[in-house]
């Protein structure tokens, strides 16, 4: 499965760079559940974004991003993958952002054989959320993002997973 991640992973800088973006920022969260689960929950994902456009002058920027990364439920796991697009707007040591996007399962169903299961619903699910980031350089940040992430009651089941992810991002 990691072999798996690291293709994906370099998949993603490479379709990336075939588009010319060259001030690309790269991620590695780690993330929790914001309330106690029926199972224990923890997620990581390494990220890609790039902002090219400005809104006004230089009020806000706009970009894309992909990520991939590892939903683990107790002892199962699945790959999880997306794309999606955010606003941001820096205040000198901080920049608040706005993600949105859309991610893939490979796995939904957890614990089917156990008392506790875990299914939420479909391959498709979508995420939205809140980031906050100190800007530690002129290269390096922190944050901290709350995300939801859900299917939108596109499938019979959708639980929703709430988490808190913390993270480090290199920019170039």
């Amino acid at each position: 499965m990691l072999k798996k991640i690291f293709v994906l992973s370099i998949g993603t800088l490479l379709a990336f760079d075939t588009f010319g973006f060259n001030e690309t920022g790269i991620s590695f969260s780690d993330g929790r559940p914001t309330e106690k689960q029926n199972k224990e929950i923890e997620s990581w994902d390494i990220g890609v974004r790039h902002s090219p456009w400005t809104l006004g002058d230089d009020f806000a920027q706009i970009g894309m991003s992909a990520r991939v990364g590892q939903l683990k439920l107790d002892d199962e796991s699945a790959i999880r993958a997306g794309v999606g697009a955010f606003v941001a707007k820096n205040f000198g040591w901080v920049t608040f952002s706005l993600p949105i996007g859309v991610v893939w399962l490979e796995k939904t169903e957890f614990g089917s054989e156990q008392l506790r299961t875990k299914n939420y619903g479909g391959n498709l699910q979508f995420t939205y959320g809140a980031e906050m980031a100190w800007n530690v350089s002129s290269h390096w940040q922190m944050f901290y993002r709350y995300e939801h992430m859900s299917n939108g009651d596109r499938y019979e089941y959708n639980p929703a997973l709430n988490s808190h992810n913390f993270g480090l991002r290199v920019n170039f």
